[in-house]
Order: C-alpha cells, then structure tokens, then sequence
C-alpha cells in the first residue's frame, strides 16, 4: 500500500488538509527571536487547536532529526515533549515512529486529527488536494515550494531576506491565512520577489564561502597535522572527547590562538 493511497482513503480531499511540521524545542526555541508566540510549544498548540476550530483535516508530522545518538539529552528532551504533545492530542508518538510509512494514526480524541511517520517523505503526500504546510522556521518550506505546494512560515525564520512564500509576523496575519486557506482551498495569489531557486541558489554560494569553522580546522590541522579535530562524531563520548582535544589544543598553542582570532576578526569584518 502506498502512502498515499493510505492517506487517501482515510482523507476527505474535498475538505481542506493541514500539515504540521513540529520543531525540535531542546535547542530551537528562540534562534528567530520573539514572535508573536511565547514558545515553539505554544506555536505547535495554537496552531493545532485553531486548524481544528476551522474544521481542518490535521495531519502532526515530527522533525525526523530530534532523535540524535550526538546530541542524547537533547534528544531526549524532545522525545519527552512528543510523547507529551501527542497524548494531550490523543496520539501515540511511539506509536508513529514504530510505523511503516504507509500507517496513518488517527487521534482518540480528534477525528479529524492524524499523525504520521517522521520519515514520510513530503513528496509522498504531495498529490493530496487542498494541502497546506505549516511551519515556523523549518527548510520544509523550500520543499514544499519546490513541490507546488501551499506554504506558510514566521515572516523573520531562516532566509528571512528573502520574500518567496506567504508568512506571518503577528496572530492575525496568522489567522488571517489559515481562514482564507480554509474558505478557498489555497493561499492569496502574491507576486513573491524570490523563487525557492533563488534562495537555494544563494544558501549554497554561501556555503562554498569559508567560514568560522573552516577556519579553526584548517588552521588547527597545520599546527596538529597527526590529530584530527574535523572528523565524524558517532556518539555523545566522542563529542566530549573531541571538545576537550579542541579545549587543550587552544590552551597550548597560543600562535595558532592568536592566527584564528585573526582570521576570525577578518572574516567578520
């Protein structure tokens, strides 16, 4: 059974649909500044509870990153809000994760509330009519861009320079494109300045740039060329293994000091 065809038959696609794509709390909370919600949680709940006032199908998709073996209190942390998350909602978070991609959760509380595997892929859902995705500052966005598919996002996330997809900066404006999604089965016709390949086009010329970290590494593998510090890290010990050799490396070496805050200056001018 595809995704799809799952989805499809449990789905009125008459009726307007809502993706949910949840955020990590751990570590995100603010990285876009104060908006007009108090936290990601209460932007996860607002945005649940409003979608469900305006009779939305509501499908709850988890970042598929939250679970990590580096990073395991932050993991954790998530984790716990999740399963919390999903059991205010009726759901079993467990649950989803265990699944196979094809299993399509209903709520015990909502009928008219789903959740889905985090590893689901957008594009297996994309042919769904009357489909929109919401996120706060998620990459999603340009996924879903790519796609054709309806949009929103916090006006002032990630890429904030650039204007190629509806946003929000208050409640009402918020509201005010979740209403308009609801009565037309899609966002106001805007003439965005950007492409999603304008965006991606630009990240990635950002990304050939040298930065901080390309900085310390190199700098740190002329005066250590027998100690890798840039390597893979599998686990949580190799990471507090990795930082102290990167701790003793600057405490002892005060030219490689001195040439990385050097550089560093230069680079931010």
């Amino acid at each position: 059974i595809d995704v799809f065809d799952s989805i499809n038959s449990i789905l009125d696609e008459d009726k307007p649909i809502a993706l949910v794509c949840l955020h990590a709390v751990a570590d995100d909370q603010f990285r876009c500044g104060l908006d007009c919600f108090k936290s990601i949680d209460d932007f996860h709940k607002y945005t649940i509870n409003k979608l469900l006032d305006l009779n939305f199908q509501v499908i709850l998709k988890a970042h598929p990153g939250v679970v990590s073996d580096i990073h395991p209190d932050k993991a954790l942390i998530d984790k716990n809000y999740l399963v919390n998350l999903f059991k205010t909602y009726g759901l079993n978070y467990e649950l989803s994760l265990q699944s196979t991609n094809q299993d399509f959760h209903n709520s015990e509380k909502y009928k008219r509330l789903f959740s889905i595997n985090p590893k689901v892929a957008l594009s297996k859902i994309a042919n769904l009519k009357n489909l929109l995705i919401i996120t706060h500052h998620g990459s999603i966005s340009l996924e879903a861009k790519a796609l054709g598919l309806d949009v929103i996002k916090y006006k002032l996330c990630k890429a904030r320079e650039f204007d190629y997809t509806h946003s929000w900066m208050t409640k009402d404006d918020y509201n005010n494109l979740l209403e308009f999604f609801n009565t037309n089965n899609s966002l106001p016709i805007v003439d965005f300045k950007d492409t999603y390949l304008d965006v991606l086009t630009n990240l990635s010329q950002r990304g050939i740039k040298e930065n901080y970290n390309d900085i310390f590494f190199k700098i740190s593998e002329r005066y250590l060329p027998d100690l890798k510090l840039r390597k893979e890290i599998k686990n949580i010990n190799e990471l507090n293994h990795l930082i102290k050799s990167i701790e003793h490396f600057i405490e002892h070496n005060p030219k490689a000091r001195s040439e990385i805050s050097n550089n560093l200056a230069h680079l931010l001018g």
